[in-house]
């Protein structure tokens, strides 16, 4: 069970691995993300507006040594409150995958449908 939490949380994602970023926008509202390392450097962000929902261009960042990182989803600047989730696929003790999934209220219906937010990484590359 996810609980409710305002933006933004912090995630961990090995060195070196890929992670991939998928990011769509369902509300009238500006929705924007944005993933910064444990130095604050942005490392991907994005933003849409529109309902339907709008799938953004998908994205990818290597992470680096710590590879702790913050995620932040916002509506017109203002911190969304957000459900998430994580789960791993793993096989004889090796995790070969991981996903972090968020999603976003920006207002106060609480229907969490403004923002999809997907960062997955795979054991192996190629």
């Amino acid at each position: 069970m996810s609980i409710p939490q305002k933006s933004p949380v912090r995630i961990t994602i090995p060195a070196g691995k890929t992670a991939i970023v998928n990011f769509a926008n369902n509300s009238s509202a500006k929705e924007s993300f944005r993933i910064t390392d444990s130095n604050g450097k942005e490392v991907c962000s994005g933003a849409g507006t529109g309902t339907g929902p709008k799938v953004q261009p998908s994205q990818t960042f290597v992470a680096e040594a710590g590879g702790i990182y913050k995620v932040s989803i916002d509506s017109y600047d203002t911190p969304n409150m957000i459900l998430d989730s994580n789960s791993s696929m793993v096989s004889n003790g090796i995790v070969y995958a991981q996903s972090y999934l968020f999603i976003s209220e920006d207002a106060s219906d609480n229907d969490y449908n403004d923002t999809f937010l997907n960062i997955s990484w795979f054991q192996n590359n190629g």
